[in-house]
């Protein structure tokens, strides 16, 4: 059977493209009609708002572009990197200039109305431009493919419900089920289990599942900077209007204060769940559009397995689970590799993309664009150089010696003409990235974002010069340092993650100097070089790491490093059975697909380590808050943010500052973040004035109620108890 495919609507005869346009576009005002006339559909409102915004404006805009033949997951891809960019900036348009024209800016009926019409004039102008095309797109679904999507598809639900069942009735098992089932999900791929054509969907389904057993733990917001996050987005939400001179960097990201607000207002949605739902679902593509950026330039397999390394790492589905801006900020990286590889599209329209995704990439997060920055100007100035002749000539003498091949003019990071000017980085769109990065944090929040930064080169700078710094004060080096725990999942763990990052060093300079079987864009390939080099400088460079977080660069270096693991842990492979005598009859078998095997068997253990899976099921102390309810997480029950909010609404309008240990000031930064502080076990005398806050945590445990710490004896003695639900308590002075 033989259906249009909807994600590919850019290649839809017009007619049939409008008609669907036009009937998304009146049901999504329908739905908003009957929320404002209190006649609510649980799901319907919330999904015909979210596929609206998050897909229409988009593929209005391909056809726009006349960007064509993309592809099912380009075509995905671009339409929703362009409809989150269409809602930053019609936002910041609205928030810009509502207030001059006397309208309320960031509400539900302006916003339906505005994005209402502006989709309607991107229609018209749609068809003006793009109304003689005629193609006709459609998929062939059979029984037996769609026999296996489905049964692909419950992995997902499979994640919610453990999360469900994990959050009401505390069981992990379903949980501690799902995580093994993934895992083989690589090695059916390896084996020829699963068809190339479902590999696309393979790679969403993992990364659903991963995504979802996280971010759905808890039936509030979990995590660290997410609950900041959360704190300015809800103030843009109340207030109607994005205050853009409040000092604060998280304030600087559209990300955050229009993205967030934007879908909460149209879909009904509460911002917690936003937070949960929506910005996952968004940020499960970047592992869609790195396969397609790897198939590109390697094979179906290898781009697979590729993906697998990068969503296995822990980061990827733990800690980005608490950053949303960063989510939404690599979705806009990601998009932008896609088009420095994309050489079939026309110059002029990767030059608009690529200056749309970098533009997106700034608004987005801060921390990401700086570390962008640099892979940016160190990739444009490598290829500068690198196209000279001489240094060209010089450096495929050098490749010549580790090939078995004669010197040729090739160059010797490509078999690109290395003089051809069609390169996606080049001085204007590095011009365009520096200038913007540089006005905007300059602009936004009064400036605070290049305050933080300046401080944060200076410490380095001083560090590096004038002091010998010690392993302390370098990230990467201590975590190497530190003996990993006396169990043997502990260090399990460790091994694997060393073995990883070997793959993937033997992989980049074995590609470097051989180039064989795979061909790398030359602008990947120094991308890629910069991102080691990154990763070098988080285990080496002072306070960088700190300042950054050492696992978080190691995350972000993988969208670029990812592919090379594969190609390093394939070679490795070859290498260990050439030297060993005892597989000395096994050589000429061993093939590059005995050795995606060999790897997709390691990918198993690679994420039932990262994922804690076997440290849990050892008894070893190490958990995540996927298998382990008692886990001390910032994660708070209903009983905890109801305290919070209690004391954020009862001393809203003093001047008084509110004290929690390091989880329950991320609590009240969640509500009142100007008046939030952290105590510790050993914290001196408070201002009277202040109040405590005390989570179930500290109740049960009496961590900070043990009458002969310094803490009890300085400042809960002498105060009154205010509020208690059984689930946290407060002092006042």
């Amino acid at each position: 059977m033989r259906i249009p495919n909807p994600l590919q609507m850019n290649d839809w005869p017009m007619k049939p493209f409008l008609v669907t346009c036009f009937a998304l576009q009146l049901s999504f005002l329908a739905c908003a009609s009957f929320e404002v006339l209190g006649f609510s559909i649980p799901i319907l409102g919330q999904f015909v708002g979210f596929a609206y915004l998050a897909f229409m404006p988009g593929l209005i805009i391909l056809r726009i572009l006349k960007l064509h033949s993309l592809g099912v997951v380009e075509s995905l891809l671009y339409s929703v990197g362009l409809s989150v960019t269409f809602l930053f900036f019609i936002g910041l348009m609205l928030n810009t200039f509502g207030s001059i024209i006397g309208v309320t800016t960031i509400s539900v009926t302006t916003l339906t109305l505005l994005y209402a019409v502006i989709t309607t004039l991107l229609c018209v102008i749609g068809y003006l431009r793009d109304k003689d095309f005629s193609g006709e797109i459609s998929v062939d679904i059979n029984r037996k493919t769609a026999v296996i999507v489905i049964v692909l598809c419950l992995l997902p639900f499979m994640s919610i419900i453990g999360a469900f069942l994990m959050n009401f009735y505390n069981s992990n098992a379903l949980l501690l089920t799902l995580f093994p089932i993934l895992s083989v999900l690589p090695l059916l791929v390896a084996f020829d289990k699963i068809q190339k054509n479902l590999y696309p969907i393979v790679v969403l389904v993992i990364s659903l599942s991963l995504l979802f057993s996280w971010s759905l733990i808890s039936t509030n917001v979990a995590g660290w900077d997410i609950q900041t996050e959360y704190f300015f987005s809800n103030l843009v939400n109340t207030n109607h209007a994005w205050n853009v001179a409040l000092p604060n960097s998280y304030n600087a990201m559209l990300s955050v204060v229009m993205l967030a607000p934007v879908l909460s207002q149209i879909c009904n949605l509460s911002l917690v769940w936003v937070f949960k739902i929506m910005y996952p679902l968004l940020f499960s593509l970047v592992p869609l559009g790195l396969y397609r950026i790897f198939q590109r330039q390697t094979s179906n397999k290898v781009a697979m397995l590729s993906c697998s390394f990068f969503m296995f790492f822990y980061v990827f589905f733990t800690e980005m689970m608490t950053v949303a801006r960063q989510q939404i900020a690599e979705l806009f990286l990601v998009l932008f590799s896609l088009v420095v590889v994309s050489k079939e599209l026309d110059r002029r329209k990767r030059t608009l993309l690529s200056t749309v995704f970098v533009l997106s990439l700034v608004v987005s997060h801060y921390g990401l664009s700086y570390i962008f920055m640099f892979f940016l100007i160190g990739a444009w100035l490598l290829l500068v150089v690198t196209e000279r002749p001489k240094i060209r000539h010089s450096m495929n003498n050098f490749a010549a010696k580790f090939r078995d091949i004669e010197i040729s003019s090739q160059d010797f990071i490509s078999q690109e003409d290395p003089r051809s000017k069609d390169r996606t980085i080049n001085l204007t769109i590095v011009t365009i990235f520096v200038a913007s990065s540089l006005a905007w944090y300059s602009y936004v929040s009064s400036g605070f974002i290049n305050s933080i930064t300046f401080n944060i080169v200076s410490q380095i700078s001083e560090t590096i010069f004038s002091e010998s710094p010690s392993t302390a004060n370098i990230q990467g080096l201590a975590l190497l340092s530190n003996a990993p725990g006396f169990g043997w999942a502990s260090i399990g763990k460790r091994a694997v993650d060393i073995v990883f990052v070997f793959f993937i060093i033997v992989g980049f300079f074995a590609y470097l100097l051989t180039r064989k079987e795979f061909t790398f864009s030359r602008e990947y390939t120094v991308l890629s070089l910069m991102s080691l080099v990154m990763l070098f400088s988080g285990f080496v460079v002072p306070y960088l790491s700190s300042q950054l977080n050492v696992d978080r660069i190691f995350h972000i270096t993988l969208i670029f490093l990812a592919p090379f693991s594969v190609i390093g842990g394939t070679l490795t492979m070859r290498y260990v059975t050439k030297i060993s005598h005892l597989f000395k009859r096994y050589i000429a078998r061993v093939s590059s697909e005995t050795c995606f095997k060999l790897l997709a068997i390691f990918l198993v253990a690679f994420l039932l380590f990262n994922s804690e899976w076997v440290t849990h099921v050892a008894t070893e102390h190490i958990s995540t808050i996927s298998f382990d309810s008692k886990m001390d997480y910032p994660k708070f029950t209903d009983g905890e943010v109801e305290g919070a909010r209690w004391l954020s609404n009862a001393a809203s309008n003093s001047s008084s500052t509110f004290y929690g240990d390091l989880a329950g000031k991320l609590l009240l930064c969640e509500l009142s973040y100007w008046q939030a502080r952290t105590f510790e076990a050993d914290t001196g005398l408070l201002p009277s004035s202040s109040f405590i806050f005390l989570r179930r945590i500290n109740i049960q445990q009496n961590s900070f109620q043990n009458q002969s710490s310094a803490f009890y004896t300085t400042n809960i003695t002498n105060r009154n108890k205010v509020y208690d639900n059984g689930y946290s308590q407060v002092y006042g002075g």
